[in-house]
């Protein structure tokens, strides 16, 4: 889905020290990332396209559990 271009990161405990080294890695990551969206509404319309999609899934899977 994502070609390559997914992370994995364990996350560690908020009061814990190492979640700002965390959050401090992951924004540098964001900071070197092409913007795969040329704008806010392109990426809302396909985050909708992604959850209605997802919906049906549900749907469709969870009739035929009744069948």
């Amino acid at each position: 889905m994502y070609k390559g271009g997914l992370d994995i990161i364990p996350w560690p405990m908020f009061n814990d020290s190492t979640w700002f080294k965390t959050l401090s890695s992951v924004n540098k990551k964001l900071n070197e990332q092409k913007a795969k969206y040329e704008n806010a509404r392109t990426f809302l319309q396909n985050t909708k396209v992604i959850m209605a999609k997802l919906k049906v899934c549900k749907a469709i899977y969870m009739y035929c559990m009744y069948l």
